[in-house]
């Protein structure tokens, strides 16, 4: 499905769509898929979960972690682009927290504002050290020798927090809520849709000069477009199910 929306689009903007660019798309090597990169981490991912549960069954957590850690040190050496394991951290902090819900659950319920308070205090500081290393003219940046080496160690962090986060905040959010039941309905829709209409604001056609704009903008229209196509997903999906 993916691979399919992107294609529509890449063909539309007149790009040649042939196998091997499809091909190479996977690995980030091609240009049809924005992000190539994920869907093989992903897999990647699925599979050392896959394998930690098969041989390493009384030792799944840690076996997820030592794996994910190891396909992250090989990555380092092998000089891929920092995203392609940079924020992998987050899987093995799900299956953690996944372990220990009912412990976690507990402790945060019984602390939520103080849990919640620091978790967003060292996500926002972190995010703007990482920010500020990055960004010419600011003190950081003039005075960090090493900054491949600081995002390395920034980036899972802010992963870290804003996985957090978004667990602490969602476990004041009922289940039953009208407004996450209606977001479960398109959420496959949002994954494919979402890098679409990313690419659609972010061209010279629109000179979107504010970020804030770009960002809000993409967001609603993602939502919307989710919502139009969720009937056609819906078809899709019901006959991939029935073959």
């Amino acid at each position: 499905m993916l691979v399919i929306v992107y294609m529509i689009q890449k063909l539309a903007l007149g790009l040649d769509a042939t196998v091997s660019n499809v091909a190479l798309s996977f690995i980030y090597g091609g240009d049809i898929i924005d992000n190539g990169w994920f869907l093989l981490v992903i897999i990647l991912l699925y599979e050392i979960f896959y394998l930690s549960a098969k041989y390493a069954r009384q030792r799944v957590c840690e076996s997820v972690l030592l794996l994910t850690v190891l396909y992250m040190a090989v990555a380092l050496v092998a000089g891929m682009s920092l995203w392609w394991y940079v924020t992998c951290t987050a899987f093995p902090i799900g299956i953690y927290f996944s372990k220990y819900k009912t412990q976690v659950d507990s402790f945060i319920s019984s602390k939520y504002e103080y849990v919640s308070s620091i978790l967003a205090l060292v996500f926002v500081l972190t995010l703007y050290v990482g920010y500020s290393i990055n960004a010419n003219g600011t003190i950081l940046y003039n005075i960090v020798e090493h900054k491949f080496l600081c995002n390395l160690i920034l980036t899972p962090i802010h992963c870290l927090f804003f996985l957090c986060m978004i667990i602490v905040l969602m476990m004041k959010k009922s289940p039953e809520s009208r407004t996450l039941q209606w977001f479960s309905t398109i959420y496959l829709e949002i994954y494919v849709l979402q890098g679409l209409v990313f690419n659609s604001f972010n061209n010279p056609m629109w000179n979107m000069e504010s970020r804030y704009l770009f960002a809000f903008l993409s967001f609603i229209l993602t939502i919307l477009l989710a919502r139009l196509c969720h009937p056609t997903f819906v078809t899709i999906m019901s006959n991939v199910k029935a073959k």
